[in-house]
């Protein structure tokens, strides 16, 4: 029988607040396009990936222009496995903290084998 698996939205209170605002902030854009997205479920959607695995800086996705900040939270929206609270298809949000990591190709590329 297979495990169940629970969604974690285990956040700290500042992390959780700055998930609210954008949440709003993401039903008020979600609204003048004349599209339902509560606030709950947009805060429940940017909480989820956040605690597990691939957490958020809310802060800068709050300060995001418009095109930005649509971009990773109606993309999370879309691509989140509500069943596990991680994002599929190989969406990785703009102001997620892994797409602020800067990454050393060269160490990267000497780590791997060429195929001759």
């Amino acid at each position: 029988m297979p495990r169940k698996v629970f969604v974690s939205f285990k956040a700290s209170p500042e992390e959780t607040r700055m998930a609210l605002l954008c949440a709003q902030r993401a039903n008020r854009l979600a609204t003048a396009m004349s599209v339902t997205y509560s606030v709950q479920q947009a805060h429940m959607d940017l909480l989820a990936p956040h605690a597990n695995g691939c957490p958020m800086d809310f802060a800068a996705l709050l300060a995001a222009n418009d095109a930005n900040f649509s971009h990773d939270v109606f993309g999370i929206g879309r691509y989140l496995n509500r069943s596990s609270g991680r994002l599929g298809d190989c969406f990785l949000p703009r102001y997620s903290k892994q797409s602020q990591t800067p990454v050393d190709f060269q160490r990267a590329l000497r780590s791997r084998p060429v195929a001759v």
